[in-house]
């Protein structure tokens, strides 16, 4: 194909003859055709200027007169005319499409700016919700625990004292009627209520026990694992760091997500062994309970009906501001890890029977992860 820069001066040549001839229609048509194709390639307006001088001198030279010289002369300026409409009109049209382009930027600015405050009001909303919801959990918790040292000072200070004192009565009438004939039916009976005796301290240590006030969260999960066990496995391990007491509200929170997870253990793991390991880690309290068990498809248990142990745990840790992360898989076993802030040391010197506020405003949002594994989001600043 011939360079389009080789044949725009004989191209011109040829148009302004045509218009000293008369074609004037044509010769305009044909310079602004040869300008047009000059711009699609790139082709400069003073290239253009150039290639119409140089048209123009060779033209000049055919001329003999010199009233055909100034006609040729204003033959090209009429062409070099026709020529820069073709520019004039891109011009233009590279105008249009800028202040179009300048139009639709400045009202997608507005729409982004608008929907931006639309979003921030929406996540505003949601932290709003989310925030309510974690006060209210808090205070539901919190009256929980209340609620349940109430029922167990009531259970220790009314019903156990009154069986006791009946059950020491009936041994009196007992011991004075030995050998009668209801010997045996009172033996019975006392027997019967000592029995109720130790059910009602059961139910009073499951709903809160006092080992965990008074001797601290270690003595208090010991004392549950030992209660609790039986003749089967799995054999239950405390190992304890702790060098200070955590804060009441962390100790209440660690030692029901614990009581959670050795359920959890006891009913789905067929585990023989279980560690609880107590650590602090930073200005919190680390906890882990690991078993040898079956593990489990995380993904799948959590989503089918009736676990709501895991969700259970993962509100308690989340509602104190802290992280939980669950590590299984069918057939190697599962490590529970949960992280609660508060454990400021050098702050205070905590004892077993002293309390604390709870926790009334956590900031973090946890969610189901993949891969077997429960996590909420990383604190910002790991200990």
């Amino acid at each position: 194909m011939m360079d389009l820069a080789s044949t725009r001066p004989p191209e011109l040549v040829s148009a302004l003859r045509q218009f000293l001839g008369g074609a004037e229609d044509a010769a305009r048509l044909q310079a602004y055709e040869v300008a047009r194709d000059a711009m699609a390639i790139g082709v400069g307006l003073l290239e253009i200027v150039a290639d119409h001088q140089q048209a123009l001198g060779i033209v000049l030279a055919e001329s003999s007169t010199m009233p055909d010289c100034r006609r040729a002369t204003t033959a090209s300026a009429q062409l070099l005319q026709e020529s820069l409409g073709s520019f004039e009109m891109a011009q233009r049209g590279y105008q249009e499409v800028n202040a179009a382009l300048l139009r639709f930027n400045q009202e997608l600015e507005r729409k982004v700016r608008e929907r931006t405050v639309e979003l921030q009001d929406s996540l505003d909303r949601l932290r709003t919700s989310d925030e309510l919801r974690r006060r209210l959990l808090a205070q539901l918790v919190t009256s929980q625990e209340e609620e349940r040292r109430r029922i167990a000072a009531d259970i220790h200070d009314d019903s156990i004292q009154v069986m006791t004192a009946a059950a020491m009565r009936l041994h009196t009438i007992r011991s004075a009627a030995a050998g009668g004939d209801h010997n045996d039916r009172l033996a019975q009976i006392e027997r019967g209520i000592e029995q109720a005796i130790t059910r009602l301290r059961g139910l009073m240590f499951g709903l809160r026990p006092p080992e965990l006030d008074e001797d601290g969260l270690a003595a208090a999960l010991r004392l549950y694992l030992s209660r609790t066990a039986d003749e089967r496995p799995p054999r239950f391990e405390v190992l304890s760091q702790l060098a200070d007491e955590p804060p009441s509200d962390l100790r209440t929170i660690a030692y029901r997500v614990v009581q959670e997870a050795v359920t959890n253990v006891r009913k789905h793991a067929r585990a023989s062994s279980v560690i609880v390991a107590l650590e602090i880690e930073g200005d919190g309290l680390r906890v882990t309970v690991s078993d040898d068990g079956g593990g489990f498809d995380l993904p799948v248990i959590s989503s089918e009906p009736g676990h709501l142990g895991l969700t259970q745990m993962r509100e308690r840790v989340e509602m104190a501001g802290g992280e939980i992360r669950i590590d299984t898989s069918p057939g190697n076993g599962t490590m529970l890890t949960f992280w609660l802030p508060g454990y400021a040391r050098d702050d205070h010197v905590e004892t077993a029977s002293s309390t604390h506020p709870p926790v009334a405003s956590p900031q973090v949002e946890g969610h189901y992860g993949g891969g077997g594994v429960i996590r909420t989001r990383e604190r910002r600043s790991s200990p």
